[in-house]
């Protein structure tokens, strides 16, 4: 498995858009995982999801943990909103130190 098909099973699952670099040479590292550590040093660890994660039921399907959730977005979640929150404050600086 690679990142591109990583990336578009997320998408598929999330109903959100992917898109690539124009002209980006394949990635030819490789996305498996090997849980024998884990589950040597806890043997009750069970993985709750797999890539492609389609059931709707597994553990990448509740709500607050979607990326594009409702629950995560704003100033509070999203780094750059927060920041642009501060800024119109006049709370940052052109550097976005805290003004004292």
């Amino acid at each position: 498995m690679q990142i591109r098909d990583i990336a578009n099973a997320v998408a598929e699952r999330f109903d959100v858009p992917v898109t690539f670099a124009e002209g980006a040479a394949p990635d030819k590292r490789d996305y498996r995982v090997d849980f024998g550590k884990v589950t040597s040093l806890l043997p009750g660890f069970r993985p709750s999801w797999t890539v492609p994660c389609r059931d709707r039921r597994a553990g990448c399907g509740h709500g607050a943990q979607r990326p594009g959730g409702r629950r995560l977005r704003g100033a509070r979640f999203v780094r750059l909103e927060r920041i642009n929150q501060l800024r119109s404050q006049g709370l940052l600086d052109d550097l976005l130190f805290m003004k004292s």
